[in-house]
């Protein structure tokens, strides 16, 4: 089985900034679906328009893609569970995270995706989205996003959410999903 982590949530949630913690930690790759966007996707959303369903398929896809090449490198490695890759993707809805979950399985059926969606206030996301430089996603897009997601359910397997404090660094979340991963799928933590 080939692990590949997506560290998901909505805009400002820290998805890219802990999935690179994470994926160093392993000495993995990091995919930040963000740069697999449509130039027309980007604009919509520095516009402040909110992506459709339409938008966001073929966007799901090629992150999907991305991942499975990167799984299929390390297919034939080894028997036990080993992790690949990890995403940063916002997979906001459980649809979304199961278009994933579909496309990475019509390359190989043993790859697994593993979902650790960031949960944290909007207060601090509103911060994060201030203190933020430099990235096409408006800010005012912030409240579409809390509206479309969709928390993992208890029957939505391979799913987990980690709730992010203001207190809490980069460097402690990633632990707390290394920790996870580590006992979950017996994953060798490199330090």
């Amino acid at each position: 089985m080939i692990l590949a982590v997506v560290v998901c949530g909505v805009t400002a949630c820290g998805k890219s900034s802990v999935g690179k913690a994470l994926a160093n930690r392993f000495r993995v790759q990091f995919i930040d679906a963000d740069d697999l966007h449509s130039n027309e996707n980007r604009e919509k959303m520095r516009r402040g328009e909110a992506l459709t369903d339409k938008d966001r398929f073929p966007w799901l896809d090629a992150c999907a893609e991305q991942v499975a090449r990167v799984c299929g490198e390390k297919e034939d490695m080894d028997p036990k569970p080993a992790l690949a890759v990890v995403l940063a993707c916002s997979a906001l809805k459980l649809s979304y995270r199961e278009r994933l979950r579909m496309s990475a399985s019509k390359v190989s059926t043993s790859i697994l995706l593993e979902f650790v969606l960031l949960s944290a206030s909007q207060e601090l996301l509103k911060e994060r989205l201030r203190a933020r430089r430099d990235h096409f996603m408006n800010p005012s897009l912030l409240q579409s996003q809390l509206n479309t997601l969709e928390l993992p359910s208890e029957g939505e397997l391979h799913c987990r959410t980690v709730k992010l404090t203001k207190q809490l660094s980069v460097e402690q979340v990633s632990d707390q999903i290394a920790q996870f991963l580590s006992i979950e799928y017996g994953l060798h933590l490199p330090y």
